[in-house]
């Protein structure tokens, strides 16, 4: 799946997180963000408040916002 083709459902399907973890922003990153999106490959998901400070400005610069 190409990025942009992920980006459009994540924005479609957003009320699912939103309602049920109560998600409010979210973004792509790594290999994600490269176009290697794969229904057989892991992705990582974490709180903005639990990155930890010396990989934020990392994730930040790579992050792609979805919403």
């Amino acid at each position: 799946m190409d990025r942009d083709k992920a980006l459009t459902l994540l924005r479609i399907h957003k009320p699912v997180p939103a309602h049920r973890l109560g998600v409010v922003d979210m973004a792509l990153f790594r290999g994600s963000v490269l176009s290697e999106i794969s229904a057989d490959r892991p992705v990582d998901l974490v709180m903005n408040k639990a990155l930890r400070p010396e990989l934020r400005p990392y994730v930040e610069k790579k992050a792609v916002h979805v919403y």
